[in-house]
């Protein structure tokens, strides 16, 4: 096409020519599915992060249920496989006790056969992972994530003490710090389980995140628990339906509910449920708190892909303050501290760094543009550094050295600039707008994530030190 519009440019009748070149809307993932059944995905905020915040590869979120289809075309990228052990040799070659644990391991047959017979399992890995974005399919919440799926269950969806708990060790020797857990049953049938409950402490004290289906009885966990839901430690999650309201024909409730996110209106009409993968390269739709879980450990994932160093105490709190407030105001027995809104937490931690100004001055004042009692800005913030350059903006009451100084939260410095004093592009006073394109010093683009900015200004001896925060959106 270039050529043609070169030789029509070279016709003396013809000022230019180009090609009709075609561009795309963006603001929502191209998978097939995603507008038509995916309401799930809107409803927690999915579009608004979309394309700038994607799951790590490194991050690995463990789904303990019926298996997965290996080679589903929305999962395959997905899946962790097992770097220490050699394909099919037959040989313990990581010394693990698991032979040719390629892609995990078959708790329920002691095999390395992770194959969905139940469908179930492939349906909780796609609400997590599916890749986004493919023109094929459906989104994942943490697209770009990496899914360990260990086969616990049956073809039945029955699962035993043992085969989760072995699962729950599987997941924590190889790295796994999310875990999640769409089954259950009711305390009163399994009076005597202490195995899972010492398995799941053991997770936590390896600071794991361990999330779990609330349960689809349509009862009080606190009177009835859950497990395990119910235990300490453990994110709770309870269902809402396709309008955003708490899914009361079948999710469980009670004060131990900790959040909640679509699962589904399980009345009879598909399309209000679940769309997500299936065995044999399928989708389909299903409802339930197994559902919904799914959905809070695709977020964790994005949070820690985005904040490598958060901690799981920092996770819930980001979770929990950031939901959207439904049914009585505050924490409530069938929302917990609301409905999961996955903007609103990616962007929680950036909101709520604690820095600190230090002035050590009587005549310096440095402010931002709005005037002496504004703070200095930047913007636009977010930014996308591919996209765009953010504007670090302040203003100086007199001529100053001046040192502008990027961080990571972790402390590390990615960016530096100097100007000597009274300098016209940075120092001198009056109003100053310094560019920062978004890469390191280095000149590699930063990360995702929040970074702190600091302003320090120096004049006979007088010292102003001004701090704001960025948000780096990739």
């Amino acid at each position: 096409m270039e050529q043609v519009a070169d030789d029509f440019e070279s016709s003396a009748t013809i000022i230019w020519a180009q090609p009709n070149y075609i561009y795309t809307l963006q603001g929502s993932p191209n998978d097939t599915y995603y507008l038509g059944y995916q309401w799930n995905m809107r409803m927690i905020q999915f579009d608004d992060i979309f394309p700038n915040i994607t799951g790590n590869s490194d991050v690995i979120i463990t789904v303990i249920d019926s298996g997965i289809d290996l080679d589903h075309p929305d999962l395959v990228e997905a899946i962790w496989t097992n770097a220490n052990e050699i394909p099919n040799n037959s040989i313990d070659d990581d010394n693990n006790g698991y032979v040719d644990d390629i892609y995990g391991w078959n708790f329920i047959n002691d095999t390395n056969d992770i194959d969905d017979d139940n469908n179930h399992g492939t349906h909780v890995a796609g609400i997590a992972v599916a890749k986004a974005n493919n023109q094929l399919g459906i989104a994942g919440v943490c697209s770009g994530c990496t899914v360990m799926s260990l086969k616990a269950a049956d073809q039945n969806g029955d699962l035993t003490s043992t085969s989760i708990s072995n699962a729950l060790s599987y997941a924590i020797d190889n790295g796994s710090s999310i875990i999640n857990l769409s089954f259950g049953a009711h305390q009163a049938y399994v009076s005597q389980e202490m195995l899972i409950k010492n398995s799941i402490d053991i997770a936590l004290a390896n600071n794991c995140l361990v999330i779990a289906a609330a349960g689809n009885f349509a009862q009080n966990i606190d009177t009835n628990p859950f497990i395990p839901a119910s235990y300490d430690g453990v994110i709770a999650v309870a269902a809402v339906n396709e309008s955003g309201l708490f899914a009361d024909n079948y999710s469980n409730y009670g004060n131990r509910i900790d959040i909640s996110a679509p699962g589904g209106s399980g009345i009879g009409d598909s399309e209000q449920d679940i769309f997500s993968t299936f065995p044999n390269s399928t989708y389909d739709f299903l409802h339930g708190t197994s559902m919904a879980a799914p959905h809070i450990a695709g977020i964790i994932g994005l949070l820690v892909s985005v904040y490598p160093d958060i901690s799981p105490t920092d996770v819930k709190d980001t979770l929990f303050n950031s939901a959207n407030d439904l049914g009585d105001s505050g924490k409530d027995d069938f929302y917990g501290y609301g409905l999961l809104a996955v903007k609103n937490a990616i962007t929680y931690l950036d909101s709520n760094v604690l820095i600190q100004d230090i002035t050590v001055s009587t005549t310096l004042k440095v402010f931002g543009p709005n005037g002496e009692n504004s703070s200095i800005l930047n913007g636009p913030n977010p930014f996308n550094p591919i996209q765009e350059a953010t504007f670090i903006q302040y203003e100086l009451s007199k001529d100053a050295t001046v040192e502008l100084h990027i961080h990571s939260i972790s402390g590390e410095k990615v960016w530096s600039r100097y100007f000597g004093l009274g300098d016209v592009s940075g120092s001198s006073t009056g109003f100053h707008s310094v560019e920062w394109s978004g890469k390191n010093n280095f000149g590699n683009y930063v990360a995702s994530g929040p970074y702190l900015i600091y302003l320090v200004a120096n004049s006979d001896g007088e010292t102003v030190i001004k701090t704001t925060k960025i948000l780096v959106l990739k």
